[in-house]
């Protein structure tokens, strides 16, 4: 939120960061305020970011595999 204050753009471009997810919900677990994203939003940006991940690991995988 601080960032988002400072500039909205950047607050925004900023959620495309996953490592954020991981922090702001290890702080909201610690110090529950409304400053931090709430836990339940950065498990589900957690677990999206991991399958967007997951499938492209597979997809360039099985394109190096394929030719075997």
């Amino acid at each position: 939120y601080t960032m988002y204050h400072y500039s909205p753009v950047l607050g925004k471009l900023l959620l495309a960061n996953p490592v954020i997810y991981a922090t702001e919900g290890i702080k909201h677990s610690f110090i529950p305020s409304g400053e931090f994203i709430h836990v339940c939003y950065c498990i589900g940006a957690l677990v999206l970011f991991s399958g967007l991940c997951i499938g492209a690991a597979w997809h360039i995988f099985k394109k190096k595999v394929d030719h075997i």
